[in-house]
């Protein structure tokens, strides 16, 4: 396993992008308002 192979998923735009920078690959999560996590690919 590479670096390339690792999976982010994080809420900080900045940890996603950096993550990305460094060819992994990342996942932004977000909450709704009615706090129900869920995924949010970009």
């Amino acid at each position: 396993m590479t670096f390339h192979d690792a999976l982010l998923i994080d809420d900080s735009a900045n940890n996603c992008a950096a993550f990305r920078q460094q060819a992994g690959t990342a996942l932004p999560w977000r909450t709704r308002a009615d706090d129900s996590p869920r995924l949010q690919p970009r």
